[in-house]
This record gives C-alpha cells, sequence and structure tokens, in this order.
C-alpha cells in the first residue's frame, strides 16, 4: 500500500477526543472498529519505514562499492603503477634500508607495510630477498614500550618472546641468501637474558651472511660465548664489512672471553666502538675486549690527559670522539708517553667546564697526530667562558 493511502490529522483527532464524555453502544463499537484499522495502518507504516531504510542502506553501500572502484581504477592510472618491477624494487629496498633503524621487528617488518598495499607490492615483497634483510631486534631493554605500541593488551614476556623469534626466522627464511644487515640491543637482566641469548644464537646461524652489525651489550658473558663459537670458526663472518659495539667497559680481565679476533676478520672495513668505561685500561690483569683493530672510538668516561695514553694500542683508529674531556688533572704532569703518534684522522673533544673553572689543553704541547685531516674542540657545563 503506498505510503500516500494514509492521511490522518492529529490536529482533527483531539478536539473529538475532548468532547466526547461517554459512548453510546454504537459509538463504541465505530470507535473500536476504527481504532484497531488504525493499527492496521500503523503495522503497514513500519514495514514501509522498514522496506525505505533497507532501500537506503542498499543505495549508501553500492556508492561506497562505486567510490572503492573508483579509487581503484584511479591507482591503477597513478604513475607509480607505470614504473618497471625492478625499479620499485629498488624503490622498496631503499625504504626497507631506512625504516628497519626506526621500526624494530616486533611482529611487523617494514616489508610487510608494502605488502599490504596491494598483490602486485606483495607479490615483488615476497620475491626479494633483500627487503626482508634488513633485521633490527631491541631484545628486551624496550619490552613495555615495544609490546604496547603493538597489542596493547598483551605485555607478557612469553607472548613477546614467541612473535620476535617467529618474525625473525620468518625474515632469515625470506632473505634467503641475501647479505644480512643486524641491529641488536642486547639486555641481559636475569629474567632477559635466556631469551636475548637465543635471538642472538638464531642471527649467529646465519653469520656467514652478515654484512653489517650495531650490537649493544650491556654484559659480555653469555654473549661472549655465543661469540665464541662463531669466532672458532676457520672463517668466521666472511662478509662482514661494518661492525659497531656499544659496551660498557673497554677491557676486562684476562679470564674473560676477549672479542679481539674481530679486529682481523676479512672483509670488514669499519670497527667503531663506543664504551663508558676506561679506568681499567691502566690495570696489569686487564686488556682490551675487541683487540686494537677499531678504526672509531667514542667514550662517554670523563678523560683527562694522561689517560689518553691507551690510545697508543689502537694502530688503526681514525675518529676519536671524548665528549666529556676534562683536560689536565690538577696537580699531575702530562705523561711523556701519552699519545706519541697515532693514526687518527678526526678528533672532537667537548670538554667539561665547571662554574669558576677552566680546562688546560696541556695535551696539545706532545700531541704528535701526523694524520690529523679535522679537529673539533666544543664545551659544556656551567661556565660562561671559553675554552
Amino acid at each position: 500500500m503506498p505510503i500516500t493511502s494514509f492521511d490522518y490529522d492529529i490536529r482533527q483527532t483531539i478536539p473529538q477526543l475532548s468532547l466526547v464524555l461517554r459512548l453510546s453502544t454504537c459509538q463504541y463499537q465505530y470507535r473500536e472498529s476504527k481504532t484497531a484499522s488504525i493499527a492496521q495502518d500503523i503495522a503497514l507504516l513500519a514495514q514501509e519505514i522498514e522496506r525505505g531504510e533497507r532501500i537506503v542502506e542498499s543505495l549508501k553501500q553500492s556508492r561506497l562499492n562505486a567510490l572503492l572502484h573508483m579509487k581503484m581504477g584511479e591507482a591503477l592510472l597513478a604513475p607509480i603503477a607505470k614504473l618497471p618491477r625492478e625499479l620499485l624494487e629498488e624503490i622498496f629496498q631503499h625504504y626497507c634500508r631506512d625504516e628497519y633503524e626506526e621500526l624494530p621487528l616486533i611482529g611487523e617488518h617494514p616489508a610487510d607495510k608494502l605488502s599490504s598495499v596491494c598483490t602486485l607490492w606483495r607479490d615483488i615483497a615476497q620475491s626479494s630477498p633483500m627487503l626482508w634483510s634488513y633485521v633490527h631486534l631491541p631484545g628486551f631493554s624496550l619490552l613495555g614500550s615495544a609490546t604496547s605500541a603493538n597489542n596493547p593488551d598483551d605485555h607478557t614476556l612469553p607472548a613477546y618472546a614467541a612473535t620476535a623469534k617467529e618474525t625473525l626466522a620468518r625474515c632469515l627464511a625470506l632473505s634467503k641468501d641475501a647479505s644480512l644487515h643486524i641491529i641488536f640491543s642486547c639486555n641481559m637482566r636475569s629474567d632477559l637474558k635466556g631469551i636475548n641469548v637465543d635471538l642472538l644464537h638464531q642471527m649467529l646461524v646465519h653469520s656467514r651472511r652478515w654484512s653489517s652489525a650495531d650490537i649493544t651489550l650491556d654484559s659480555l658473558d653469555a654473549v661472549s660465548r655465543a661469540f665464541s663459537r662463531v669466532l672458532s670458526e676457520s672463517s668466521p663472518f666472511p662478509c662482514l664489512q661494518q661492525l659497531h659495539l656499544q659496551i660498557g667497559d673497554l677491557y676486562a680481565p684476562h679470564n674473560e672471553f676477549q672479542m679481539s679476533r674481530l679486529s682481523s676478520l676479512p672483509s670488514l672495513r669499519q670497527f667503531s666502538v663506543t664504551c663508558y668505561d676506561i679506568s681499567q685500561h691502566s690495570s696489569p690483569s686487564c686488556k682490551s675486549l675487541i683487540g686494537s683493530g677499531i678504526t672509531s672510538l667514542d667514550v662517554f668516561d670523563e678523560i683527562h690527559d694522561n689517560d689518553l695514553i691507551f690510545l697508543n694500542q689502537f694502530d688503526r683508529l681514525r675518529h676519536l670522539y671524548l665528549p666529556n674531556y676534562q683536560g689536565a688533572r690538577l696537580g699531575s704532569a702530562l705523561c711523556e708517553a701519552a699519545v706519541h703518534s697515532s693514526s687518527i684522522r678526526h678528533l672532537v673533544l667537548r670538554a667539561k667546564i665547571h662554574l669558576h673553572t677552566t680546562v688546560t689543553l696541556t695535551l696539545f704541547s706532545q700531541l704528535c697526530l701526523p694524520n690529523l685531516h679535522s679537529l673539533e674542540i666544543s664545551q659544556f657545563g656551567l661556565s660562561p667562558d671559553g675554552v
């Protein structure tokens, strides 16, 4: 029944009801019949409204489908769709290389984002080993922030460990024989030690494919044993060209495992180290953990002129960064052996100056750096005066 067949005016009904004080039998039956008829009309109106709502929803869905098809058509006409597959793969490789430093493997790799765009991109990502060769694992030092960013309802250590291992295994498999680029921060807290060592072992299985590695270690106990098995091989890390280690102590007792063989790796071109403590360098029972072949060294410990005698051990050191330089110790003469000669090409000193104090650069009275190409000296602290 068309909606226009119903014509009720409430303004006419209310005055009629107000004038009725008492109904006769005939009037009562008439009103009862009329009320029943109105009820049927209401039911029919409800059905018409429901049918109209379904028509509106169907039209809305048709509009959404049309918009989707229009956007898909526009995407096919986009300039990037005209690029050859080889060029897309190269673009994707640049993206994954830039993103993996900022996007740790916690259930997702940068290539996974590319795979979600379209079938073509997913096919390129799945068949391009180089995209999956960039691996960034934060270990478990960032457990709380890492898990909450991806799954706010799951902060459990076992769940995180399972996800990290699964994602790492998938990346190692999809990368096939491609050279690996590793970033790994290893926290050796008691409740995290076993899991992080497992992740490190999982990557060291593919050590022959390592091309670059940036590894942060807060303890060399279990980690050194993991590396010792690889370094004991006849040709360890044959493709490793760049290595950066961030460690706590540069020196350790003789009975600790020494990673000095890292300095003599056949393909190694850049070996940089960031450390926080060199205080044991003068102890006869300690020696450098990483040998003499490092090419770049950042020392965040307080450094005085006489402390720099340790530099004589590193005959390949080209870059030295001392962000906490203290100058000469009060009442202490400069040792004649301090940095008599060096291969250093770039030297950066940040002198720490306290209020009403000065830093005396007595180091330069005996400094011999024949290969020095650049020198930067700056200050930080509370003193308004210059160095």
